[in-house]
């Protein structure tokens, strides 16, 4: 019998190994800076600059089987609009996933702050409807060395009117470049 469920299920598969990067260690902090434009809607074209910084993470045991990119990292930082549109405040986490030694991927979600308009009467600026708000986004990464990266980055903030109540959700969408230094 044992020997038909194996037939069935078929040679033990090893789990692939997880990617890792000798050039990346998420016990350094690092700061990030940035220029994005509005990719989308009323803020459309207009410029921001961005200034991040991501904390080491968290130090403890992770559970048997846990890949360490399950554990995030806690970015906070600022989007500072220089075209007269919004500029926001964000703290989001953020999972750094190595594709290999150089390339990474980081997914990141959060909340974000903002002093654009809730549901205001200015056509040229996004209508957010609430002050705080949900912020999402993406980095491509490329890792010159054990310190220094750049990364192409879509950046987005909403309410989630479904969710939040909100009245009106426009949202924000910045694409944009940063570079990253790692201490």
């Amino acid at each position: 019998m044992a020997a038909l469920m194996l037939a069935i299920a078929g040679p033990a598969r090893a789990e692939p190994p997880e990617l890792k990067s000798e050039w990346y260690d998420p016990s350094r902090p690092e700061i990030r800076v940035g220029g994005f434009a509005s990719v989308w809607g009323p803020e459309y074209g207009k410029a921001s600059v961005n200034l991040g910084f991501v904390l080491p993470k968290p130090k403890f045991d992770l559970p048997a089987g846990m890949p360490d990119y399950a554990v995030p990292r806690f970015q906070i930082g600022g989007m500072f609009n220089v075209s007269g549109g919004t500029s926001y405040g964000y703290g989001s986490f953020l999972w750094t996933l190595n594709l290999d030694k150089r390339w990474f991927l980081e997914p990141y979600v959060g909340v974000a702050g903002h002093n654009g308009q809730l549901d205001g009467p200015d056509p040229d600026k996004a209508s957010l409807g609430c002050r705080v708000i949900v912020h999402t986004g993406a980095n491509l990464g490329y890792r010159f060395d054990a310190h220094w990266s750049v990364m192409a980055t879509f950046d987005h903030i909403s309410n989630a009117q479904s969710l939040s109540g909100c009245s009106t959700n426009q949202g924000l969408n910045l694409g944009g470049l940063r570079v990253g230094y790692s201490f």
